[in-house]
Formats: structure tokens, sequence, C-alpha cells
């Protein structure tokens, strides 16, 4: 009993000397027990008692503190499926109760390791991206990667909570991967690069030549790749002959392979390649002759070299160089009788002056009944090429010529057509009669237009040529363009004109 209505206490003894009221005092003890739950390594006590006095509905307690395992935090405590306070917090008890001790995985798990499969660099396999990361509390549930902008576990497979995942297409980006652990927890992330090419480049092959070229030719393969781009963006590949080597290129060639970052390689497309050897045999075969400035020119012969021993004889032309040179006034060479129902004639020379005192100045000349030959127009300075007809001349013009410069021409001559080139352009001219043949007396000069027996006592006529030539040569056939075009390079390269 106590006076105080209020008290904790009763008082064992009390001397009334007055009227008063006494209060009876009474209390409830309550008890409660600590409990561990899953994840918990230690709480500071198991137990404890808190006492209700009077008309009180609870007493206070202080919560026990929680130390939790490795990888979470301690949580607080919970009456079943309620949390009552957290570790080391103040609590107003109103019954007997048992609390449990709970801890939450709240630790993201480590930044994943990554283990790109390629290093990140380009190549034309498969790449295999290998994710591991660390998660002492819940443990690693699975890996994430950014598919464009959207997070997805798609295609990542997991052993032992490690992930791999394989790209198969072509690709060139950065891509980011990320761990969730079984709370839910997210890693920070880490990128790797996927660069992936399996289409082979492609090549553009250049320098194709359809014409001749004198000893070198290169050809280019250029490489475009639109993934990982060339590693070899352009290469090259050159066929030579050396100069006193005969022989030839005539076919398609590659000028190699390409290759990408990736490692794709794409063969070049094969084009045409002609070079053609310089020496005197890489000439057509079958020459009647053939005369060369820089082969048996003397003061009195120019040696043919075509085996038929058609030897030219000087009649006051000179040797001048690696050319014959005729004065325009009286010089020319005596070649022989030529009587064919088809020729070829080639020269390659130059023009020092107009010999104005003839209506043409001739350079390869057999004008009888039938003859034909190479000339140059006095008038005009155009080279020609003409036949005897029955009814008169059939001859075909060619560009006027520069004084000075040097020229390739050809005169090709049959019953059909008279054509005549100079260097590489051709002009036609079709014959409406046949040709006769040149009489059996009928003699070839170079440098004058032979007056026609070789018994006469001047043989040639007034119209002489002034200048230079390098070369002379005649077939008893047509020649084709291409071995006309063949023998320009020829003449040009080793005439350096």
């Amino acid at each position: 009993w106590n006076t105080d209505k209020n008290a904790k206490e009763g008082l064992t003894n009390y001397q009334i000397n007055e009227n008063i009221t006494l209060y009876a005092i009474y209390s409830k003890t309550l008890n409660v027990t600590y409990q561990k739950g899953e994840n918990i390594q230690s709480i500071s006590k198991t137990s404890d008692t808190c006492t209700i006095y009077n008309n009180e509905t609870s007493c206070e307690i202080a919560l026990p503190e929680i130390t939790s395992n490795t990888g979470y935090n301690p949580d607080g405590w919970y009456n079943g499926e309620s949390k009552v306070g957290g570790s080391a917090e103040k609590y107003n008890l109103n019954n007997n109760l048992t609390l449990t001790a709970k801890a939450i995985d709240n630790i993201k798990p480590t930044k994943p390791s990554i283990i790109n499969s390629s290093n990140g660099n380009w190549t034309n396999q498969d790449v295999t991206v290998t994710i591991s990361s660390k998660d002492e509390g819940s443990g690693v549930d699975h890996y994430e990667w950014n598919n464009n902008g959207v997070w997805t576990s798609n295609n990542i497979l997991i052993t032992n909570e490690i992930g791999t995942i394989t790209f198969n297409t072509n690709n060139n980006s950065g891509i980011e991967f990320r761990a969730v652990d079984k709370a839910g927890n997210i890693s920070e992330e880490t990128s790797t690069t996927i660069k992936i090419d399996k289409t082979p480049p492609s090549c553009n092959s250049s320098g194709e030549s359809s014409k001749w070229t004198a000893l070198t030719q290169t050809i280019t393969g250029t490489c475009l790749d639109e993934e990982s781009g060339c590693s070899n963006s352009q290469i090259s590949k050159t066929y030579s002959i050396a100069e006193n080597i005969t022989g030839n290129y005539d076919d398609s060639y590659s000028p190699g392979e390409v290759t990408d970052n990736a490692g794709n390689v794409t063969v070049c497309p094969s084009i045409q390649v002609r070079v053609t050897g310089t020496t005197l045999k890489d000439y057509t075969k079958g020459a009647v002759f053939m005369y060369d400035g820089k082969t048996g020119l003397n003061s009195t012969i120019w040696q043919d070299q075509s085996g038929n021993n058609r030897n030219g004889t000087l009649v006051g032309a000179t040797k001048s160089g690696d050319a014959l040179y005729c004065d325009g006034v009286n010089d020319y060479v005596s070649i022989g009788q030529s009587n064919y129902p088809a020729v070829t004639l080639e020269s390659s020379f130059s023009v020092k002056q107009i010999n104005n005192t003839a209506p043409n100045n001739q350079l390869i000349s057999n004008f009888e009944l039938g003859g034909y030959g190479l000339y140059i127009q006095t008038s005009t300075k155009k080279f020609v090429a003409s036949v005897y007809k029955q009814n008169g001349y059939s001859p075909v013009e060619s560009a006027a010529l520069q004084l000075n410069q040097a020229y390739y021409g050809a005169g090709r001559i049959n019953n059909t057509y008279t054509k005549v080139t100079l260097n590489e352009a051709t002009n036609t001219v079709n014959l409406s009669k046949n040709i006769t043949y040149p009489q059996s007396n009928t003699y070839l000069f170079l440098c004058a237009n032979p007056r026609g027996s070789s018994l006469d006592p001047n043989p040639a006529n007034t119209e002489f040529f002034n200048g230079y030539i390098y070369t002379a040569r005649m077939y008893s056939k047509v020649l084709t363009d291409d071995e006309l075009q063949k023998h320009y390079v020829i003449d040009k390269w080793r005439y350096n004109f």
C-alpha cells in the first residue's frame, strides 16, 4: 500500500495521525526472449524482463545489439513479420514476446570482371565474353547486358556464378555488363568492346590495259571494307621484262590479296596485263626485211635483221646516231624488188624539213602499177599510205605531222582496203578495184620513189625525204591492229619518243 497511487512499491510500516487514503500497489512482470534469424552472427543477449505497475499498459526495454554475417547488414528485431525496432533501440513491451533478429543483403555485388576472347580487337570469329562477380551476401543470381538500351539476361549462361555469352554476328560496339545478387542488388557496370567482321572486303582492280606496254606494267588493287576497314588499303603488282629479254605478259592477272582488320581476305579481280619485251625478236615474226637504227647501220649498208639478207644499200644517205639521215636532195636506200599481193609497211621517223620541190616526200615507196608506199604530202604535211590501182592512186591520210617530232607510221594494203596508222590512230579507205602486182623490176626505196627499172641511170625521182628514219619494216601480209600497236610501243621505247 502507498499513499501515492503511482508509486511502484508499497509501504511496510506507516503511522497514521490523520485520515488518509491508501492505494493498493500492484505489478506485472513481462518476459521477452531474443533469438537469431538467418545470417545473424550474434546478439548481445538472449532474454530480458520489464515490469508494468498499477494501470500502466507497457514497460520499456532496450533491444539487444545485432551482429550480422559478412555480406549482410543488421535489419532489426521482428515480432513475426512485423519489425519492432533496430539494434540497440528502445521498445515498449506490453506482453510476453519472442523477438527475432534479422539481417538484410543490401550490399551490391562487386563490379564484374570481363574476359573478352578477342581482347576487344577485330576478329572474323565468334567472340565469347566471360563475366564474373563476387557477392558475399545472398550470392550472384544472374548477369545482364545492355542490348541497345534494354538490360537483359538473354543468352547469358551461368555456371558456378560465372556467366558466358557468345556474339556471332557482325558487330562494332561497346557492351555493358552488370551482376545482380539474389537480393536484387545491382553491381556497377563494366563494358567491353565487341568487334566482329565476318564479311570479306571488296577489291577494285585498276591499271588494266588492252594495249601493249613496253617492259613494265603495274596493276593495283584498292580495298573497300565497311566493317573493320582495310589493313592494306591498296596493293600493287608490277610485271616487268628486262631490256635484254625477249617475251611478254599477255593474260589476266590479279594484283594480289587485300585484307581487312578482322583478317578476312579477298583476291582482287584479275585484269588484262600486256607487257612486251623490246628486243628485235619481240616484233612479229615473218618480216620481209627489218631495219633497226641501233643494229647493223653503217656507212654503206643497212643490214637486214629479219634473217632474209635483204640489206639496204645507202646512196648518199648517212648514219646519224641511231638513225638513217636523208638530206631531201638525192639521198636514198635501195632495198630490192618487193612484189606482194598484201603488205604492211612500217617506219618510225621524224621529218626535218618538207621538200617543197615535189608533191610528196617519199618514206618507203614502190609506186609502179600496183605499187604502194608511205609518204608525207607536201601541201598538208599529212602522213599517207597509198596504193596504185588500174584507175589511179588510192591514198588514205592521217593527221598532219610536226617537224622534228618522232612518229610511228604504218600502211596496210591488200585487195580490199588501204589503212594508214600514225602512232595509234588508224584511218581506212576501201578499194573499188583489185590492185595489180608491181612489175618484176620494181624496186623498193627508202627516202625516195624509184623511177622503175633497176637499170635506170637515175633510179630515184625528185620526191626525196628530208629527215631521220629509225626503223623500217615490211611484211608480206596485213598485220593486225594489235600487232601494230605492239610494234609502236617497242619502237617508242627503243627510240624514246
